[in-house]
Formats: C-alpha cells, structure tokens, sequence
C-alpha cells in the first residue's frame, strides 16, 4: 500500500510526542511492507529527502513569518497534488486540510493529538505579551475552522488518549 503521511513536526528534527509519534507510526507502518512517503517540515542542515529502504522522508513544508496555521495547508496541498496514494495520513488539521485537497479521492485518516485551538487560547491565556495574545486571538477561529473541516473530511480520526477522545 502507498502511505503519505504529512506532519507539522517530524522527530528527530523536532523534539515532542506529536513529532515522534509521526515517525515511529510512518516507521512502523514501512517496516510492515507498505511504502510509505511522509511531507515534513524543511529544516536547515537537514537533508530535504532522506530515504530508509520503503520510508522516504520529504523534508518541504517551510518555516517563516507566516504562522504555520496559514502556510502548511497551502504547502502540504504543494506537495502532495502530484503524488498517488492508497491512504493519506495528517497529523495536524492543517496538513489534513491540505492532503485532503490533493487527494481528493484518497482516504483521509487524522491523527487527533489535541485541539490545536485550545491550545491556542491556553498559551493566550497564560501569556502576558500583547503581541502573543492578538496573534493567538486571531489564529483561534482559524485552528477551530481547520480542526472541524479536517475531522469532517477523515475517513477515519485516530485518538492516542481518552482524553483525546474526549476533546472529539
């Protein structure tokens, strides 16, 4: 089977559980015979491809101003519009919304490791610095927008805790 996978964080690159379970699954996943393309964020010093028998690690999602929130749609869409696959697999709504694009008839699994919108008014909520907080104000309803059209577009959505599953 064809397996892309797309993620917002890839370990070791990123340190983190999001991260690691990306790797780990997208790892077991081409142990067990599948071949498996994973889009992960670029980063410097690293190679863009690296490849690991049926594993191939696609190291192009970029990182600039732009939050991630806005950017890794359009890019995970980038990448993946010319590529085939059996399965597509996100990690984040972000990417999900992106693989979903490009690959409209493929179906969708997404991994849920938290709601990136709660997350969003947690950090508002906890940080004093002004510019911080306005740009968490204004990423919020996006991150709500994305998580709830990604987990509406997934064929399956993957929870790794109860408590997971019950953000859901």
């Amino acid at each position: 089977m064809r397996i892309l996978v797309a993620t917002d964080h890839w370990s070791p690159d990123h340190r983190g559980g999001a991260a690691r379970v990306a790797a780990e699954t997208a790892s077991l996943l081409a142990r067990r015979g599948h071949d498996v393309d994973v889009i992960a964020p670029a980063v410097p010093g690293r190679p863009r491809l690296w490849r690991d028998d049926s594993l191939v690690v696609h190291r192009v999602l970029p990182r600039s101003v732009l939050p991630q929130t806005l950017s890794d749609p359009v890019q995970t869409y980038l990448a993946a519009r010319a590529r085939e696959a059996d399965l597509a697999v996100a990690h984040t709504s972000t990417t999900a919304i992106g693989l979903s694009l490009a690959l409209r008839r493929t179906p969708l699994a997404v991994v849920f490791h938290a709601s990136a919108a709660r997350e969003a008014a947690f950090e508002r909520s906890r940080t004093t610095r002004t510019q911080r907080r306005a740009a968490t104000a204004l990423l919020e309803p996006v991150l709500r927008l994305l998580e709830r059209s990604s987990l509406r577009r997934a064929e399956r959505v993957l929870v790794l805790s109860e408590f997971s599953r019950s953000l859901l």
